[in-house]
């Protein structure tokens, strides 16, 4: 009985392994196909960490018992390293240092969430975090700024104006604006935009059109700035969002409560993700190109609300690095919900670029949390 019971035991974590390590190789696949065409492969990219945790503890599991079965998840996880390394930060010893050295620039990836404004209308009575986020940015010392979901007021009486705080007290005297989307009576307007220290001589915008969305007026811009003589050139963009509403929202918390439902908000939550695979799909195509063929060295900011395994992620960095990869520790998370693995925003600099640092702090302002990196200049 002690025998069967040992077999039957072995053969359940054999099995158990393989299925693991097969679905962590079609997450790894996510990387290389198309999400428009094999979303739901792609959706598996949405839980690669999760498979990667698991496919590590198989490794532990069987060097324990000193079994060649250990090989198996060692080899996978061999095979998926490109995914592997851009989800976790292998840098345990790295500090950020709030003084800059020379000859660098510090630059700042922030989606603000319309700077918390629009509270009036949502939550009245809470109060705005807009102050706290433009003190947050002052005590950084940010000399290029890229922000998503950034919103202007039209009407001093309802809402205080953002770029004039941000050129005169917040010393950024250069700034492009891209208003993607304006209120019905022209109350505010939102849209991405690029604050420089330095002089902008040149600028550049494209709306990504194409399907019919919510989201087909947004764009994304770029501006040629000149850092002591040197040029270099800096995109930013806000891609598609998977447009979550309230009944979303529900239909993720009713799955983690285990509801009667499950069939029917799997699908709703399934629908948005596909629909957005396919937009973000459209945007990648549209930017790409621009974005491959620079004439100045580059840096993409952006939300690309993509994690860092996806295709999409890997066809904007390109040949670029991440900051994230160059500097971090640990596996980081950008957007402060759903998810302790969301990593969805990014700062790409181009290979002459040195990355000296780089930090994602956890503060509770808006719905992202900023990315932070120090780049030396190329010479």
């Amino acid at each position: 009985m002690q025998h069967l019971f040992r077999t039957f035991t072995k053969r359940f974590f054999i099995i158990s392994n393989i299925v693991v390590a097969a679905i962590f190789l079609l997450a790894c696949c996510t990387a290389f196909l198309n999400p428009d065409t094999y979303w739901f492969i792609s959706l598996l990219g949405v839980t690669f960490v999760a498979w990667l945790i698991m496919n590590f503890g198989f490794v532990i599991f069987w060097l324990l018992f000193r079994s060649k079965w250990a090989l198996l998840s060692f080899v996978v996880m061999l095979i998926g390293w490109k995914q592997i390394n851009a989800c976790f930060g292998f840098h345990p010893f790295a500090k950020f240092d709030q003084k800059k050295q020379a000859n660098s620039i510090r630059v700042m990836q922030w989606n603000v969430a319309r700077w918390d404004e629009m509270n009036k209308y949502w939550a009245p009575g809470k109060k705005s975090k807009r102050k706290k986020m433009f003190e947050y940015i002052a005590n950084n010392d940010i000399d290029i700024l890229c922000v998503e979901e950034f919103f202007e007021s039209n009407n001093t009486k309802e809402f205080a104006k953002n770029i004039p705080y941000i050129t005169d007290s917040l010393h950024f005297p250069y700034h492009y604006f891209a208003m993607d989307h304006r209120r019905w009576d022209s109350l505010y307007e939102t849209g991405v935009v690029i604050f420089s220290k330095y002089p902008i001589v040149d600028t550049f915008r494209k709306r990504y059109g194409g399907p019919d969305s919510l989201k087909n007026n947004e764009s994304f811009i770029w501006a040629d700035i000149d850092v002591d003589g040197k040029r270099i050139r800096v995109f930013t963009t806000h891609m598609q969002s998977m447009l979550f509403g309230g009944k979303e929202y529900r239909q993720i918390k009713q799955l983690r409560q285990s509801a009667d439902s499950a069939v029917e908000n799997t699908k709703g939550i399934i629908k948005k993700f596909r629909q957005a695979y396919a937009l973000r799909m459209h945007q990648v195509n549209v930017i790409k190109p621009v974005l491959d063929n620079s004439p100045y060295p580059e840096i993409m900011c952006g939300d690309f609300n993509e994690v860092p395994n996806s295709y999409i992620y890997f066809q904007m960095k390109g040949d670029r690095q991440d900051a994230f990869s160059k500097k971090a520790f640990g596996i980081s998370r950008t957007l402060s919900f759903i998810s302790p693995t969301l990593r969805i925003d990014y700062i790409l600099p181009n290979k002459q670029f040195k990355v000296l640092q780089y930090k994602s702090d956890k503060v509770a302002l808006s719905d992202h949390y900023p990315v932070i990196t120090d780049l030396q200049l190329p010479e």
